[in-house]
């Protein structure tokens, strides 16, 4: 079973269960790169499905290099504590 933790920074909201990492770009923002996913479109002209793959990512501007460092700050405590949950759960259902 897969929990989400959901959290707002910067003024997005993140699924952390969806992102696969978070980039510096220089002193003005962040690319947060999310977990590949799929989605099927039919063709008309073979009329059979297709896989497409998306690779999606947002980037976060910032004014200030403060508010900068403080929103990887404040990503970084985020993402630790929803890893340590996922590795508790999975020692947990490990053990039974």
């Amino acid at each position: 079973m897969t929990s989400y933790k959901i959290s707002t920074f910067g003024g997005i909201t993140l699924n952390f269960t969806k992102v696969k990492c978070l980039k510096r770009n220089g002193n003005e923002s962040v690319t947060i790169e999310f977990i590949e996913r799929y989605s099927y479109l039919l063709n008309p002209k073979t009329n059979e499905y297709e896989r497409i793959k998306h690779n999606d990512t947002t980037v976060v501007h910032f004014e200030k290099i403060d508010d900068l460092l403080e929103f990887i700050s404040d990503f970084s405590v985020t993402w630790q504590n929803y890893l340590d949950e996922e590795c508790e759960k999975y020692i947990k259902n490990a053990n039974r």
